[in-house]
């Protein structure tokens, strides 16, 4: 969706400029951003980040790896125990 990035760099390495580019694909295909909720993990934590999501209108929730984790497993079991229900 964005460029590639060569090199070794951290998560938040011109993170501005990257989601531009993915924001502005979103929004070409009629996809609007504003009031976005993103989930992204504690990486992604920083100021400038925080800033720029605002100024798009979007929710960023940032979370730790683990808690990210746990969310996923229950969702993973509700799935399955919906689903087993279903049948």
């Amino acid at each position: 969706m964005s460029d590639r990035i060569a090199g070794n760099h951290n998560d938040l390495y011109h993170i501005e400029i990257y989601f531009d580019q993915i924001t502005q694909i979103l929004e070409k295909a009629d996809i609007a951003v504003q009031g976005l909720l993103m989930n992204a993990d504690a990486g992604f934590d920083a100021q400038n980040f925080r800033k720029h999501c605002e100024n798009k209108d979007i929710r960023l929730i940032l979370l730790s790896i683990s808690v990210m984790a746990q969310i996923q497993t229950r969702f993973i079991l509700m799935s399955f125990y919906t689903i087993k229900d279903m049948l």
